[in-house]
């Protein structure tokens, strides 16, 4: 990309060898920056007429785990507009490339397409696009748009994903708007009755039922284990601690000893004071409810009229933008990303003679080379036979129908790699969601099931909202609101649930994992609060994105917490996070493992971290995100870390 803008004070473009060989492309050379380059081409590319063929070469020489390498085709800019004004926020028409971080792992295929009707552009996302190569070696992705409204997406010269513009099953939103929608004036009528079910209310609360007795009591038969250390402390003070140099008595406070675990304590069986652990109540019911019977005044899930949509139009073929420039502007949190070979054709033979004459010869030396260094690993690298099934899984991830399941499936695979000597446990794994979920489409199984809930108080209706109930079976909820507050009383599934609520007040997504029963768990619009009261506080994925704040107390069970390390945490997690008070551990260390320093510590101004092991977290956030730790600060663990100051 001779005579192009590089812009952005803080990137660090390089031209440079990709590893293995001699040839040259444009290397992404710094880890957590932000880069932008582009090309203003002499004349516009039109895709109105003819076959358009955009493909360019990219190698991860240090793989992707959370950021882009694709391509912007930026259209015709209104007049006056500098090439150097090029951000992320200048309008394009294609943009096409690889983009993974958390559970996102795809070849994007975004294009933007003006409504004739109403002049605005929409933009339309491929569906089911193919999966990023999972290794380090140079690929070739290729994109050709057909004068028929065909587009073929082809990695390495291999055709992965054929879609007609004109499908709505291949685009989302489709191009051409649907040609009705519900009446936004349309009113549901007052006596309209949803409730396919109502409390019995000739049902009467059994005379033994207790609606008072806890759910866990004290296990009066537990017995001190022999060896249990009374009189020593779980943590003690760092013998070998030293007060660092530049600690400041008057700005930062008197300084302390950070803690460590008792070595005592690993060997015994526990230390302090033992108590008497508790156990489920036999005799615990909770709350009572009627049951729920059939009601004689349902009407169904009330809709609104259709109308005729206003924005529909009618479309023989797209009237994309031409092609005014190239650019790359992406995010990334890893180096080593090497761009090479851009071109814009319009016959397919050339981008292949291309492909052939630039990339193969330099794919099969990385390859050779590759060879050699697995060789060398010996036992501890991937052989020839786990790489083609691992190879195949990664086709498996991408059948259509496996979509809902695909983030997780890749997750596993990735694993796998990682851990050469499981790779038939992983085979395994795949292969039985794929049976599942082919035997679940054959035979059928539980529907989803979409209930309508009310939020009222002293009779006046506040929120509305769906819940959508799938594999399971809703039996009891109740939901009130208290000053602004939503209180999640209880929700009782089929063993197995699985709750997924798509709130529309609030704006937010709402998901529910693996509740079984789940006790109150108050949810403020933009706080969240885990303490000792709300236990077993399950499937709090949901709120990661609007957290201010993350209390718990010494008591407070969060096993659930394992979840929302997984697969599930996106970038997006605890952007908004002010405070992080741990009394303990528990397990909010295995989120931090999950998330990205790049996305983490804009916010937060308050930590109580008593553990060493948000030490790695904390010292990422000081060197990428010049980490602050004011107000009240308590980082005894971490003086280092707690030392310093906004600059």
């Amino acid at each position: 990309m001779l005579n192009a803008y590089i812009l952005w004070f803080v990137v660090v473009w390089k031209h440079a060898k990709s590893d293995g060989h001699e040839d040259y492309g444009l290397l992404v050379s710094e880890k957590a920056r932000k880069y932008a380059i582009i090309k203003e081409l002499d004349e516009p590319v039109t895709l109105k007429d003819g076959t358009v063929v955009l493909q360019f070469e990219v190698r991860l020489q240090n793989g992707l785990e959370c950021g882009g390498a694709y391509i912007k085709y930026i259209r015709p800019q209104d007049a006056g507009w500098d090439a150097k004004e090029f951000d992320n926020e200048t309008p394009y028409t294609i943009m096409f490339g690889p983009d993974k971080c958390g559970s996102t792992n795809k070849v994007h295929f975004i294009l933007k397409h003006k409504n004739p009707k109403t002049g605005k552009y929409v933009e339309h996302h491929l569906k089911f696009p193919p999966s990023v190569p999972y290794d380090k070696l140079s690929h070739v992705y290729t994109a050709i748009l057909k004068p028929d409204n065909e587009v073929r997406i082809l990695i390495d010269g291999e055709e992965k994903k054929k879609a007609n513009f004109l499908s709505a099953d291949d685009f989302e939103p489709a191009l051409i708007p649907p040609k009705t929608i519900p009446d936004p004036d349309d009113k549901k009528p007052e006596d309209w009755d949803e409730r396919a079910k109502i409390p019995d209310p000739d049902a009467v609360k059994p005379d033994d039922w207790d609606e008072d007795a806890p759910m866990e009591i004290v296990d009066e038969e537990a017995t001190k284990p022999e060896g249990w250390l009374d009189d020593e402390p779980e943590e003690i003070d760092d013998p070998e601690a030293a007060k660092p140099e530049d600690w400041d008595d008057e700005e930062d406070g008197e300084w302390e000893l950070p803690k460590i675990d008792n070595p005592k304590c690993e060997e015994a069986p526990g230390c302090g004071e033992w108590k008497r652990p508790m156990k489920q109540n036999p005799a615990y019911k909770g709350k009572w409810h009627a049951p729920m019977i059939d009601n004689p005044n349902y009407k169904g899930i009330w809709k609104p009229q259709e109308i005729p949509n206003p924005e529909y139009f009618e479309l023989d073929k797209p009237d994309f933008d031409p092609i005014a420039a190239i650019g790359i502007e992406i995010w990334t949190m890893l180096d080593g990303i090497l761009f090479d070979n851009i071109l814009i054709a319009d016959d397919e033979k050339v981008a292949t003679s291309i492909l052939e004459k630039t990339w193969k010869p330099k794919y099969d030396v990385e390859k050779e080379k590759e060879k050699a260094e697995e060789a060398a690993a010996g036992a501890d690298g991937l052989s020839e036979f786990q790489k083609k099934i691992f190879d195949i899984l990664y086709k498996v991830a991408d059948v259509p129908f496996l979509a809902p399941y695909k983030a997780k499936i890749i997750d596993v695979i990735e694993k796998g790699e990682k851990q050469p000597n499981i790779t038939i446990g992983i085979l395994v794994s795949v292969v039985v969601v794929f049976v599942t979920v082919l035997f679940r489409i054959l035979f059928g199984g539980k529907k989803p099931v979409l209930c309508h809930l009310e939020i009222s108080k002293d009779g006046d209706l506040l929120k509305t909202f769906y819940v959508r109930v799938t594999s399971c079976k809703t039996t009891s909820s109740m939901l009130k609101d208290e000053e602004d507050m939503v209180m999640i009383n209880k929700v009782q599934m089929a063993p197995a649930a699985y709750a997924d609520i798509s709130r529309l007040y609030l704006t937010d997504r709402v998901s529910m994992v693996s509740m079984g029963d789940v006790p109150p768990c108050r949810v403020t619009k933009r706080h969240v609060e885990i303490a000792a009261a709300d236990r077993y506080p399950h499937g709090l994925e949901y709120l990661l994105e609007v957290t201010k704040l993350i209390s718990m107390s010494d008591d407070t069970h969060v096993s659930c917490l394992s979840d929302l390390g997984d697969y599930r945490v996106t970038n997006q997690c605890l952007l908004e996070l002010e405070e992080c008070m741990l009394r303990r551990c528990h397990r909010m260390e295995q989120v931090f493992e999950k998330l990205y320093a790049g996305y983490l510590g804009m916010s937060l101004k308050n930590a109580c971290l008593p553990s060493q092991k948000f030490n790695p977290f904390l010292q990422t956030i000081g060197s990428c995100r010049k980490f602050q730790c004011t107000e009240a600060s308590s980082l005894r663990a971490l003086p280092e870390v707690g030392g310093r100051r906004a600059t």
